[in-house]
């Protein structure tokens, strides 16, 4: 009986029925960190609203008031220099209803401050007006609502980064049970490497992800800044157990458990909720230690192949 050091998840052949292992992408969440062979899952912070398209009853009205926007409006130590996309839209004063959104602007928030924004009180709207709601995101097109019911004429905060309310993909929690996407093929980590007045360029390294600006035609996915990963419906995994293993564990259910000091998911059936199956044993039962160490009778941290079980895979 010994103790193995865990391992990182890994793919074990097709998919059943398959010729080829299915990859996507998707966008991360603001701030997401995740490593190659990581369990993705949709993430969400806060209350995701977005408006409209048409708006509410001020249907047909776009704004077109260019709104100031202030880099630097106040000390913020840790916010990080960013480049951000936003737009607005004219609230009555019930709340009820919303104009349709402005035109995109961007936001280039100054290192150690939060930036402000605000639409001015000049009359160019429809009558009732009052008050206007703030959408912000990291990458055009994929604005939240981050500020609700500013006052014309008042400067709404940006909040700090990553953002009071984002969505996206990021690293599975231990005990996870549900929003699974897939397997993360390459390291990611998102915090744009953006300069003030750059445009959205960033850096060709980690920081930009797969590509080195976020520019592009309307209506383009940024592929440069979206996360590849394996779908994992129908696809068997090799998994460290964390559980001493034995044959009984075979067709038992497991959750997902996050190794903090070894940086890897491993499959755990003491968590709560139990996303996965072990289908068998990797490796030959009588294999050398030393040289293929993939464990057995009472080993802990040895290798099972698992799967994840129906309805639980978003990707």
């Amino acid at each position: 009986m010994a103790t193995l050091t865990p391992v990182p998840v890994s793919i074990f052949s097709l998919p059943s029925g398959g010729e080829y292992l299915h990859q996507g992408t998707v966008f991360p969440q603001p701030g997401a960190i995740w490593s190659r062979g990581d369990i993705l899952a949709q993430i969400t912070t806060g209350t995701i609203t977005n408006p409209a398209p048409s708006g509410t009853g001020f249907i047909t009205f776009t704004p077109s008031t260019v709104p100031t926007v202030v880099s630097a409006a106040s000390a913020s130590s840790a916010n990080p220099a960013q480049t951000l996309y936003a737009f607005y839209t004219y609230v009555e004063s019930s709340g009820t209803a919303e104009s349709q959104a402005s035109p995109e602007f961007i936001i280039n928030v100054t290192a150690g401050y939060t930036a402000s924004v605000t639409v001015p009180a000049d009359g160019n709207y429809p009558a009732g007006t009052t008050k206007t709601n703030l959408y912000i995101g990291t990458l055009p097109g994929g604005e939240w609502q981050q500020v609700a019911g500013t006052t014309l004429g008042v400067a709404a905060v940006v909040p700090a980064y990553p953002l009071t309310n984002n969505i996206g993909a990021n690293r599975a929690a231990t005990n996870a049970s549900s929003g699974i996407i897939g397997y993360a093929v390459e390291n990611v980590e998102v915090t744009f490497a953006n300069r003030a007045g750059s445009g959205g360029q960033a850096g060709n390294n980690l920081r930009a992800i797969f590509g080195q600006d976020q520019s592009g035609p309307t209506g383009v996915g940024y592929e440069q800044y979206q996360g590849y990963y394996i779908d994992l419906n129908n696809q068997l995994l090799v998994m460290s157990i964390v559980q001493a293993y034995y044959p009984s564990l075979i067709q038992s259910t497991f959750g997902l458990y996050y190794n903090v000091a070894s940086q890897v998911f491993q499959a755990d059936n003491s968590q709560s909720n139990k996303i996965l199956t072990m289908v068998g044993k990797f490796g030959q039962p009588n294999a050398n230690p030393g040289f293929d160490p993939v464990g057995g009778l009472g080993d802990v941290n040895a290798l099972g192949i698992f799967q994840f079980n129906a309805g639980l895979l978003v990707g």
